[in-house]
């Protein structure tokens, strides 16, 4: 977007997540006139038609100008990365009514891997959240005011992510696509870290309860977080055959994150072309486990004596009676 944008801004409050359903945007469907036997759709594919309408053009529009709106549309129809993140958010859903969520803290790093990339998940209300993040330079005339202490001195990116909803209500009818309902504008510092982020609505007032968009901005962060690991990549995963014929008539290309082991990273890693899954990869099905940083830079040695960076170790089963428990995923540096 243009350097010089007047935003209505929530401001950069922290986040504590809260799950909460978007019914309140959407609209009542129209009933059908006769029921319609259909397949029931996967998560996949759920999430790929709100895309399909979004990069169509098909989307509800709000309270965005034009000027904005046909921005932010734009960034959705670049060649990008579309990624699965469902798993992520049933992790982050967990952990609300566990540990909680401290947005900065359990999340240090912000940056995405990709100058532009779709996120989706399907939440436990049949909605479909999309979220397609930008990644531009900082310039100084983008800092807005915060009660959090930022060294704006040292911030070098802002990530924007633009957030859209569709799917299905809670008894399971379809509803309409909408948006770009909401903005959330992450500051990122020179080492990849989140300097702050802001909020900034795209709808009605009266219709925007900042709480229903705490858990998205929970799962991005943790999405970006993930990613940000030297062992943690995205592919296309093998699907059956008719899921990926009615895949194909969406025109979008659906990956998920993938564990391999370290050192073992795909050719075509960080160039943001899609991939099959390989003999290596493991999808991430279920995120427990924790991350380790290993090198100079993290005041330790290398993995295997010659890898450096941050790996996702995966937990694994063990013989019963061995003592070993199995903990739930949690983003904390070492």
């Amino acid at each position: 977007m243009a350097r010089h944008r007047s935003w209505q801004s929530a401001g950069g409050r922290r986040a504590e997540a809260v799950a909460v359903a978007v019914q309140s945007l959407v609209p009542a469907p129209r009933k059908l006139a006769k029921p319609v036997d259909r397949p029931k759709r996967t998560v996949a594919e759920e999430i790929a038609a709100v895309i399909a309408d979004i990069r169509a053009g098909r989307a509800v529009p709000h309270l965005a100008g034009p000027e904005v709106a046909a921005e932010l549309l734009a960034r959705t129809r670049v060649q990008q990365p579309t990624v699965d993140v469902t798993a992520i958010y049933h992790s982050m859903l967990d952990r609300v009514t566990t540990t909680g969520i401290r947005i900065y803290e359990d999340f240090p790093m912000g940056m995405s891997p990709w100058p532009e990339a779709t996120f989706g998940y399907v939440n436990t209300h049949g909605n479909v959240m999309v979220m397609q993040t930008h990644t531009e330079p900082w310039f100084p005339e983008q800092r807005w005011e915060t009660p959090n202490d930022v060294d704006w001195d040292r911030v070098r990116w802002l990530v924007e992510a633009s957030m859209w909803v569709g799917g299905r209500d809670s008894t399971g009818r379809p509803v309409e696509t909408h948006g770009p309902v909401r903005v959330l504008q992450h500051a990122i510092y020179d080492d990849g870290g989140p300097a702050d982020l802001r909020w900034v609505s795209l709808i009605a007032r009266d219709a925007d309860d900042p709480h229903t968009w705490e858990l998205p901005t929970a799962v991005l962060a943790a999405t970006l977080n993930f990613l940000a690991c030297s062992n943690v990549e995205a592919a296309e995963p093998v699907r059956a055959f008719p899921v990926r014929q009615r895949l194909r008539k969406t025109r979008v290309q659906l990956q998920t994150i993938v564990v391999r082991p370290a050192g073992k990273r795909s050719a075509s890693a960080g160039s943001g072309a899609v991939r099959a899954f390989d003999a290596l990869d493991v999808p991430l099905t279920s995120v427990r486990g924790s991350f380790g940083h290993y090198g100079p830079k993290y005041g330790r040695g290398l993995l295997f004596g010659k890898y450096e960076g941050k790996f996702w170790r995966p937990a694994h089963a063990r013989g019963a009676g061995d003592g070993v428990e199995q903990k739930d995923y949690v983003i904390r540096p070492d």
